[in-house]
């Protein structure tokens, strides 16, 4: 069911993008969108306190949709530094991720987290706008409605131009 925000006028029922709902997640059918990325402690897995209501929407889209049985929460980094460095920050932020999602009462069947660190980049330029692009969480259904989902849907990090709906809290 449609999700209406009576404070700000969040009303989907088509097309979304950051302007309609600037603080709010999007569930389409094989990823959870966010519209702001979440933030860490440089080269830490602390999830910054501004980013903790994006999280906050994500744990309330998975409360709303039941559906949504299982959640791969993928950890990014940019190209600087050691690929395994990387590696294993990518993987420590997605799992700091979890954590916090379980801590909102996200049971722990419905999640699971890798890191992939520097290997699917989303920009492949060499500055500090792509770095800022590709070092993100991104949130991948991998099992919805009883089935598994077989497509690795890039996710948007800022935007999208998926009809979906917004979860409140």
């Amino acid at each position: 069911s449609m999700i209406v925000d009576q404070d700000d006028g969040c009303t989907k029922d088509h097309a979304v993008d950051g302007t309609d709902c600037p603080d709010r997640v999007i569930v389409p059918t094989s990823t959870i969108v966010k519209l702001k990325s979440i933030e860490f402690e440089f080269d830490k897995a602390i999830i910054q306190k501004q980013s903790l209501p994006i999280l906050d929407h994500v744990a309330q889209a998975l409360k709303d949709n039941p559906d949504i049985q299982l959640v791969e929460v993928q950890g990014h980094t940019d190209e600087r530094g050691d690929d395994e460095y990387n590696l294993d920050l990518s993987n420590r932020r997605a799992a700091a991720v979890v954590t916090y999602l379980k801590s909102q009462g996200i049971v722990d069947d419905r999640l699971n987290y890798q890191g992939y660190g520097e290997t699917v980049p989303l920009v492949h330029e060499h500055n500090e706008v792509a770095w800022r692009k590709n070092r993100r969480v991104e949130f991948n259904i991998r099992k919805g409605n009883g089935g598994i989902m077989q497509e690795w849907t890039n996710i948007v990090n800022n935007r999208s131009k998926h009809g979906g709906r917004c979860s409140r809290v």
